[in-house]
């Protein structure tokens, strides 16, 4: 199986951009924008020695990457992997659907089944709604699900599987979004409890060069990877 890098470019310019200003109308186009303030270069002792940590988090569904911003500075950039059905709203428990918009970081989790964890307080009264309207269509009662989080990687025999053969390529998690244990570990020290959280969504089946179908084709071809046994429950 081929591997591949999702590569991004960015070039750290003299501050002076509005805060707030990346959102999912223009994350997957951040490249293009000549007054970024590049971060992702800097250490994590660095920035914790200039009190630097994250206030928000944008993650591309359709460029398979999550963001970390202090204000319009850009922190850092993993790759991730998503829920196995990763096109569309999450909608009821174990449709193995990541949610899309807009949550908050609400605990951190250091006794993860996933190395280490931060919790998102899917799902929100919307969610809950939305999922009442399903059931009342279905005539049967749904759970909109819930225990969404970004974790790392298993903690059993299978986290050295991922490493090698899986992650981030295939889309492998309940409904999580997944980054390497060391990246955890940064995001675990710089993301403080109440951080926001945007979660953009993907077009279906999305542009032929897009991370995500890419990732997708893949996963067709290696359906013994996608469908491998994790730790936990329907979420």
């Amino acid at each position: 199986m081929k591997h591949f890098i999702i590569a991004l470019s960015v070039f750290g310019v003299a501050q002076g951009a509005f805060a707030g200003k990346y959102n999912c109308k223009n994350i997957d186009s951040i490249v293009e924008d000549s007054s970024l303030v590049d971060l992702t270069g800097e250490s994590l002792e660095a920035l914790q020695s200039r009190k630097i940590h994250g206030n928000k988090i944008i993650v591309s569904k359709e460029g398979k990457r999550l963001f970390l911003f202090n204000g319009d500075n850009l922190l850092r950039v993993y790759n991730v992997a998503l829920g196995r059905s990763p096109y569309g709203h999450k909608t009821q428990e174990g449709d193995n659907k990541t949610p899309e918009g807009v949550y908050q970081i609400d605990f951190k989790k250091k006794d993860s089944e996933y190395h280490k964890a931060l919790h998102v307080n899917y799902p929100s009264k919307a969610d809950v709604e939305r999922t009442k309207k399903i059931s009342l269509k279905k005539g049967v009662e749904l759970s909109p699900g819930g225990d969404i989080m970004i974790h790392g990687l298993p903690n059993d025999d299978t986290s050295r599987f991922f490493v090698d053969k899986a992650h981030p390529v295939i889309n492998w998690t309940r409904g999580c979004i997944a980054v390497t244990n060391e990246e955890i570990e940064e995001l675990y020290q710089l993301v403080p409890v109440k951080t926001e959280l945007e979660i953009c969504p993907a077009n279906e089946r999305g542009a032929p060069n897009s991370a995500l179908r890419i990732a997708e084709d893949i996963g067709k071809e290696e359906q013994d990877l996608k469908s491998i046994s994790i730790p936990g429950k329907a979420q």
